[in-house]
């Protein structure tokens, strides 16, 4: 009795002989795939004394103190910035930021704007 070999698509959906499903289910398949990856990822930033961020990002500064930059996004008027929930200041929308220097590792978000916070990491010795 000789074996059929399976193919990956035949495993995913049960069929049954002469269906289209497999088919769609191949053709589908990586186009979900691809709808699945969000667009415009936040970036894993890195840097010696100064990292430039915006929101979603994660920094890893590898000097302590860390001089920080925030791409405030566009919008009107002045915004409120907080590092773990202490008001930083307040910086016009769409310019970028100086927050000074930073000791420790900090979440930085924009009051009243939703997205997303701002992870900067600094190490602990400095």
């Amino acid at each position: 009795m000789a074996l059929k070999r399976q193919s990956w698509t035949e495993s995913l959906v049960p069929t049954h002989r002469g269906t289209r499903c497999r088919r769609t289910v191949a053709l589908c398949l990586p186009a979900a795939l691809l709808l699945a990856v969000p667009i415009g990822r936040a970036a894993e930033v890195s840097g010696f004394m100064q990292v430039t961020v915006s929101p979603g990002d994660t920094a890893q500064c590898d000097s302590n103190p860390c001089q920080v930059m925030f791409n405030i996004p566009a919008g009107s008027g002045g915004v409120v910035v907080t590092g773990n929930e202490v008001t930083w200041g307040t910086y016009p929308a769409g310019q970028t930021a100086n927050l000074g220097q930073v000791f420790n590792s900090t979440a930085f978000a924009i009051e009243g704007m939703d997205v997303p916070k701002v992870w900067v990491y600094v190490p602990s010795d400095p």
